[in-house]
């Protein structure tokens, strides 16, 4: 099951917050070994100084907060209502960015790909809804499955960001989305007699 949501629920947010804690960690390329025992919580009051401190939570934790209107969060639930894998995306003039993707009760490979495919036709969908013509997603150069799973949906390396986080770049992929007509064939192929 897909939901579109500006803010991650609250049953949710701590989860989420510590894949997002892991997703920037292997972004930013650093291991806090200090600062393992964090509280991931998600009230601002309860924030200890080690948190505050801490780069890669901040970076999470502005994630969760989310004070921008055309930034949404597409959620991805199993049967159970439990939270598979949460992709951020930016609702732009033209296209749809896929900011990042973060899975969460440590699934296989086999999980992985199922949720990329899932989350993948529930953002074209959206962006086939709002008339994008692009989407473009942006990955860690050394996340290898998303760069893969990627590339077989579609996407082609066009341009690397000018912006370089600590120790990693990005590399943006781009693709052009057919659009699709609400009650029929797909524009971008000929009609046939």
């Amino acid at each position: 099951m897909i939901e579109v949501l500006e803010k991650i629920p609250k049953i949710y947010e701590r989860t989420v917050l510590s894949e997002y804690y892991r997703f920037f960690q292997n972004l930013n390329g650093s291991k806090d070994i200090i600062n393992k025992n964090l509280s991931f919580t998600t009230d601002a009051y309860k924030l200890t100084e080690k948190e505050t401190r801490n780069e890669n939570f901040l970076d999470a934790y502005k994630v969760l907060e989310n004070n921008q209107r055309n930034i949404k969060f597409v959620l991805l639930k199993g049967e159970e209502q439990e939270l598979l894998a949460v992709a951020r995306i930016r609702i732009d003039e033209f296209a749809i960015y896929i900011c990042d993707i973060v899975y969460t009760n440590y699934p296989t490979i086999a999980e992985q790909v199922s949720s990329f495919t899932d989350l993948y036709e529930a953002i074209e969908d959206i962006a086939n809804n709002y008339q994008k013509d692009y989407l473009e997603i942006e990955v860690p150069k050394n996340d290898d499955f998303t760069l893969d799973e990627a590339e077989y949906h579609g996407f082609a390396n066009t341009t690397e960001p000018n912006r370089v986080t600590r120790n990693y770049k990005t590399v943006i992929l781009t693709k052009e989305i057919r659009k699709k007509e609400l009650n029929g064939q797909t524009r971008s192929r000929k009609q046939t007699k």
